[in-house]
């Protein structure tokens, strides 16, 4: 009885260090380019599920059922309110905030599932070590603090993961059924899941051919009736559906408006050069000591699958011409696993010093980063500016909605101009109408983040620096004031 109570004492703390990073100024903190169109979808998912129309249900080809579902259901808390409109910033506010709020809870329960689960296929160690981990990496916290498909694919296609191994551990039929339930769950979120299906696949067929039984190609049948019930649009339109999906995929591939240019030759380096920046000294360390002892044939037999799913993204990934940052959090989890089980295994006073070193750089992390965690690049490597030299650098919001809050704060004639990341200043922003989309003589500021500085959107007229936004350490949004003939002053 000692032995459960404790169990659960660890597994509440490890929950509640992963909420206490991640619900904290959960709204305000950032809408990331893409949030306000997921919430548009959400919306109008909802609103075609109301009217009955199915076919509208269909929103996108990623295609991100699982989040519209989320949105949906928050839309229909909020009902009640028949005024309630995106473009009012408090609206806004409080629709991103709750609708973040019952995403990261959702992430929560998947991260508790897969506590359990590791430990019953690896032991507590490992357990504590993958939960310290997840719950406190820095890119990880704040890309889980977003409103959009990338996080909630990872955690459910590394859930459905886990339920396979320990299916093919257990041979129970209910981790069978819940491998089926996430996977599908997964593809409903992001199509890009099926591209750890090879992994998959080997797993499951070398049980059926093992065993002469097909039983268990139950999977194929529970992943698409799950799918098909949880998607409305493809109850009444299921050809025109799939060849949308198919054709996002296809376009994500091999052309992306939103991409970062790099070679295939350089596109291989751009993830493992973005995780110098994104991971944590102590995940850095801990990955590079992980990879050196794969040269132990056990080790690398043992962790063999899991590399395997991490080396079908990173592949995946690499080949496609879309370079987005966040993308890299698909790979966290399994190197997070392959480490764990690492440190599973070394002395009982390194593991003590690995610990700490967690805590250590959380404390320092949070201190500095809290609560934009996205915005963490590695100072080791010279941070953001150092990243924004080697291309791999990216701001997917950040800061805009301070930018946003303070101009709030001014008369509410004042011009602005945005020239990149509108939408993330745009969502906080009362006074819409006053936007602009050039500069001219009644335009009172430019707001730029620091790589866009010498895109030629800042005007000579614009160079008085009024207000900068970013972390403890780094200045990462600047406000300069123009000379209007207002010749307005802000309250700094």
């Amino acid at each position: 009885m000692k032995i459960n109570k404790s169990f659960l004492a660890l597994l509440l703390l490890l929950l509640s260090l992963f909420f206490a990073l991640r619900l904290p100024l959960l709204g305000p903190d950032i809408s990331n380019s893409d949030a306000a169109r997921w919430h548009i979808r959400s919306v109008e998912f909802f609103n075609a599920l109301k009217k009955g129309d199915l076919a509208s249900t269909y929103q996108h080809n990623q295609p991100g059922v699982t989040l519209m579902w989320i949105g949906a259901a928050y839309k229909n808390f909020l009902d009640k309110n028949s005024n309630l409109s995106l473009e009012d910033a408090n609206h806004y506010l409080d629709v991103h905030s709750g609708s973040k709020f019952l995403l990261v809870s959702i992430l929560g329960l998947l991260f508790l599932i897969q506590l359990l689960m590791i430990k019953k296929l690896y032991g507590l160690k490992v357990m504590i070590f993958y939960g310290l981990f997840v719950a406190t990496e820095p890119f990880l916290v704040g890309v889980d603090r977003l409103f959009h498909v990338t996080s909630l694919e990872t955690y459910l296609l590394f859930t459905s993961f886990l339920s396979l191994l320990v299916w093919q551990k257990s041979e129970k039929l209910v981790s069978l059924i819940l491998f089926a339930i996430f996977f599908a769950l997964s593809l409903l979120t992001k199509t890009s899941s099926l591209i750890v299906l090879p992994v998959f696949l080997f797993i499951l067929f070398a049980k059926v051919i093992r065993q002469r039984t097909f039983k268990y190609l139950l999977f194929f049948l529970i992943v698409p009736a799950v799918y098909f019930i949880l998607f409305p649009a493809m109850w009444v339109n299921f050809g025109q559906v799939l060849g949308k999906i198919v054709d996002g995929v296809l376009n994500g591939i091999s052309s992306d408006s939103r991409t970062i240019l790099y070679t295939r030759l350089f596109g291989f380096l751009y993830y493992p050069g973005l995780f110098l920046y994104k991971a944590s000294l102590i995940f850095l360390i801990t990955s590079i000591l992980t990879i050196i002892s794969f040269r132990k044939k056990e080790n690398f037999k043992e962790a063999k699958f899991v590399l395997f799913y991490m080396a079908l993204f990173y592949v995946a990934y690499s080949i496609s011409v879309k370079k987005i940052d966040r993308y890299l959090i698909s790979l966290f989890p399994p190197l997070i696993l392959c480490s764990a089980l690492y440190l599973g295994k070394i002395k009982f006073i390194f593991q003590k010093a690995a610990v700490a070193g967690i805590v250590l750089c959380t404390v320092i992390l949070a201190y500095l980063y809290f609560p934009v965690y996205t915005a963490y690049y590695s100072p080791i490597f010279f941070g953001s500016r150092g990243a924004d030299k080697l291309n791999l650098y990216s701001n997917s919001g950040q800061y805009f909605s301070d930018a946003a809050f303070f101009i709030n704060t001014l008369p509410r004639d004042t011009k602005v101009l945005i020239p990149f990341n509108k939408e993330s200043f745009h969502s906080f922003y009362n006074y819409k109408q006053n936007e602009q989309i050039r500069v001219d003589k009644s335009t009172d500021f430019i707001i730029l983040s620091f790589n866009k500085l010498s895109s030629g959107a800042l005007s000579d007229k614009c160079q008085n620096i009024v207000k900068t936004f970013g972390s403890r350490i780094e200045s990462i949004v600047f406000v300069y004031e123009c000379n209007s003939s207002k010749n307005q002053k802000p309250t700094l």
